[in-house]
């Protein structure tokens, strides 16, 4: 069994999340891609984020239909900082993988601050890296000695943020085409992100 984990605050997903999963699916030629909701990314901690169980429920909502892609709740479970390496560990026991067969999907913008990050070189031992380009983002910029370490992904880049998405919302912009409609009829439903008259 191959797995990849694709972790992010995911408020909302949208069509560029299970693009990115569908390519990286068929790349790695993985077994199941296992989005992650995190509870309080270390990156984010002075970001207001939608409370874990909406964002949570329209990870499960948008994965309905896609029988190769799973959610996980262990970062929400945990609570507290979300940590990619206590992550990597749990998801190796649950799953009995080895390090080869587990791979942890990132931006590669993130390759700037992983050294940043807790328990780097433990990363790169416990799993394979996959970093995909993010639009405007140089690789010249990662450091040489990492970037031969990790695999960048071949996707053509993708343009859509999450930031965008609840931008457009709070302004009254559709956002159909960028966010499947069952996690649009949530959102609408909700209430969420400053839009109660949402529509479609």
């Amino acid at each position: 069994m191959k797995i990849a984990i694709l972790g992010g605050s995911f408020d909302p997903i949208h069509f560029g999340h299970l693009q990115l999963a569908q390519w990286a699916y068929e790349e790695l030629e993985l077994s199941k891609v296992l989005f992650i909701p995190a509870a309080t990314p270390p990156h984010k901690r002075s970001v207001h984020l939608s409370d874990a169980f909406h964002r949570l429920a329209m990870v499960k909502i948008a994965l309905e239909q896609y029988p190769q892609f799973a959610v996980s709740d262990i970062e929400i479970n945990r609570q507290g900082i979300s940590y990619t390496i206590d992550t990597i560990q749990e998801i190796k026991l649950q799953f009995q993988l080895n390090s080869n067969d587990l791979h942890l999907i990132i931006g590669a913008d993130n390759l700037v601050t992983f050294y940043s990050w807790r328990s780097p070189e433990q990363i790169l031992k416990e799993c394979r890296v996959v970093a995909f380009r993010r639009p405007g983002f140089d690789l010249n910029e990662v450091d040489p000695d990492l970037l031969a370490q990790v695999e960048i992904l071949n996707t053509p880049l993708l343009p859509v943020s999450s930031t965008e998405i609840r931008k457009k919302i709070r302004g009254g912009e559709s956002v159909a085409n960028l966010v499947p409609e069952e996690v649009l009829t949530y959102i609408w439903q909700h209430h969420l992100y400053g839009a109660p008259d949402l529509k479609k």
